[in-house]
């Protein structure tokens, strides 16, 4: 078998030289080649995603966990959608692309692939293995999904008569970050 060593400069983004063969590896999520095309890229997928509370709360989870690095190009389940946007593909968070990653990675990103419509995760197996930081992303990205953000409720006067609508406050509002 013949093999050919690649040079860094001829690497896709988010990918690395392995030392002892030279060859390509994916490494998604680990290295950022910050382009005109990726710097924006959470603001390409959030674009993209406008419009579905659920696809929303999936995108937010993973630019918001980890430092953003599962919404980096090179991961498998970032898609180019044409141009400089970008797209989920949720069906690419396979158990095979996460194995190599911690429990609470995991779990955060089944969790994401089940939001817009993805293989159900089992909560039960999820939930509990995850952070503090883990449960507070996931709580918002329910209440997100559920739009609560959207909702609205029924103003009353000091006579108890409906006088109007206001909006409500999210249910769990997204911790402070990216």
């Amino acid at each position: 078998m013949v093999t050919k060593t690649v040079a860094a400069h001829e690497l896709r983004a988010g990918w690395i030289v392995l030392p002892k063969t030279g060859q390509p590896h994916p490494f998604p999520g680990r290295i950022r080649t910050m382009t005109s095309a990726t710097s924006n890229l959470p603001d390409q997928l959030r674009a993209w995603a406008k419009g579905s509370y659920p696809l929303e709360a999936a995108v937010e989870l993973l630019v918001r966990a980890f430092g953003g690095r599962f919404a980096d190009a090179g991961n498998p389940w970032i898609k180019e959608a044409g141009g400089d946007r970008s797209r989920l593909d949720a069906d690419a968070i396979t158990d095979k692309a996460i194995g190599g990653l911690s429990g609470g990675e995991r779990r955060l990103r089944r969790i994401a692939r089940s939001m817009p419509g993805g293989e159900p995760v089992n909560l039960n197996d999820d939930i509990p293995g995850l952070g503090r930081g883990g449960v507070q992303l996931v709580l918002a990205a329910i209440a997100h999904a559920a739009g609560s953000h959207e909702h609205g409720g029924i103003v009353y006067d000091a006579a108890k008569q409906p006088v109007g609508f206001e909006r409500l406050e999210t249910l769990y509002p997204w911790p402070d970050g990216r």
